[in-house]
């Protein structure tokens, strides 16, 4: 039998999750972001020297 995998969209819409993400990001990688810095492609904002770090953390964890 073939297992079934459900998956869940967690962009805000339906529950907040973007306050939660942020605070783990916080705690792991030590940064002090706020809400508004999620949606800066500027990568010294994230204090990360470049994309490949970036997918780095967002995968990490």
């Amino acid at each position: 039998m073939k297992q079934k995998v459900i998956a869940v969209d967690c962009d805000d819409v339906l529950a907040e999750t973007a306050p939660l993400i942020l605070a783990h990001y916080n705690t792991a990688y030590g940064t002090q972001l706020k809400l508004q810095d999620m949606h800066s492609n500027d990568l010294r904002i994230w204090e990360i020297p470049d994309k490949a770090t970036a997918i780095t953390h967002v995968t990490a964890s």
